[in-house]
């Protein structure tokens, strides 16, 4: 049920007796106005930036995360360098899911860029190399950094863990 719908039932189910407080569908052939949603019940769209140097990879996230939540801006770039334009022009983007091991800079060298330049912007790492990122990830000082194996297996809980993220957690 949309969200709209779901308040405007829940509107006419409250004080059905004071019939003025209601919306009237019958006049001037209008349809109701629905009552304007409280602040707190509206969310907020996400955005989220995919980063791999292989093309077929962030289409195949753009395509996978759109299908999870239509409301979900999803901007994709195959270099670090178009990551970083990207932000500089979308200074509203929640979080950063780059690959690893990406031809001219790794994801964690994006990572520490967006950690000085973007603090609030939050990042995770996916690679099928686990061990090196995580050892790299120590000698950069990202102790914190989140990495996610990235492997057909684990594509759905990886999915989940974007979106967990973004509705913050």
């Amino acid at each position: 049920m949309h969200l709209n719908t779901f308040i405007f039932s829940i509107y006419n189910m409250r004080e059905t007796k004071k019939k003025k407080d209601r919306p009237d569908a019958s006049s001037k052939n209008e349809k109701p106005k629905l009552p304007e949603p409280k602040t707190d019940a509206i969310r907020k769209h996400r955005k989220v930036l995919f980063v791999d140097d292989e093309e077929s990879m962030v289409s195949l996230h753009k395509a996978m995360l759109k299908s999870k939540d239509r409301e979900v801006t999803v901007f994709t770039a195959i270099s670090g360098k178009e990551a970083l334009e990207i932000l500089a022009k979308e200074s509203d983007i929640d979080l950063i899911v780059s690959d690893y091991n990406m031809r001219g800079e790794s994801g964690i060298d994006l990572i520490c860029k967006v950690i000085d330049d973007y603090p609030d912007v939050k990042t995770l790492l996916f690679t099928s190399q686990v061990d090196k990122a995580e050892e790299e990830a120590i000698r950069k000082d990202l102790v914190g950094l989140e990495i996610m194996l990235k492997s057909p297996e684990t594509l759905d809980e990886f999915y989940q863990r974007v979106m967990d993220i973004l509705h913050n957690e």
